[in-house]
């Protein structure tokens, strides 16, 4: 019952963020982008464990940019498809990159990284609601990274205002909460305490 549930939310989610037009999610990205950009540095944040954006989700091509630039260690993930698990690999602008089987880019060069030194991962999702949980793509990739990781990082949920419900009932246990969620309107502080 719930697996069929979260299908029909990732089916309908996804469909409403794909009916965002191009201009307008270029727009909201660069808001988004702006918040956590300045996030980050207001809390001086130096090992960030990013996304590569694809589709219709929120462009993080401008964060991993600004943050090398500003010498934050950029992290982004690397798939290991027939484990479902991924490693994070240290970014660098000469980096070649190729498409895995799901379409996102991925450094070719295997430079892993300490994911037990990461002090914030931001997360895409599909949909996500204002107490933090969180339906992506149903492979559960980041929820298994993020157990792995020892230190406790903030996880930051990043994604367009229509892709915010009120309640998701349908969260399994082992779902990772997020601790924040931007989107371009509005902002969720959920669980900002590091015990």
């Amino acid at each position: 019952m719930i697996v069929n549930l979260k299908t029909e939310l990732r089916k309908k989610y996804k469909n409403i963020r794909n009916s965002i037009c191009r201009q307008l999610r270029q727009e909201k990205s660069k808001i988004i982008c702006k918040k956590t950009l300045e996030f980050i540095v207001a809390n001086n944040f130096k090992n960030i464990f990013i996304y590569n954006s694809f589709s219709s989700e929120v462009d993080t091509k401008d964060i991993i940019g600004a943050l090398y630039n500003d010498g934050v260690n950029v992290f982004l993930p690397k798939c290991n498809i027939e484990a479902e698990t991924m490693k994070a690999v240290k970014y660098k602008p000469s980096n070649e990159f190729i498409k895995n089987i799901y379409g996102i880019e991925e450094a070719v060069i295997l430079n892993e990284a300490e994911s037990n030194k990461l002090d914030l991962i931001i997360v895409p999702g599909i949909v996500f609601d204002v107490c933090g949980n969180r339906i992506g793509y149903g492979k559960g990739y980041y929820d298994k990274f993020i157990s792995e990781t020892k230190n406790n990082p903030l996880i930051l949920g990043i994604c367009y205002s229509e892709q915010i419900c009120e309640k998701l009932y349908d969260v399994d246990a082992h779902d990772r909460k997020m601790d924040i969620i931007f989107t371009d309107i509005e902002d969720y502080y959920i669980n900002l305490s590091r015990e």
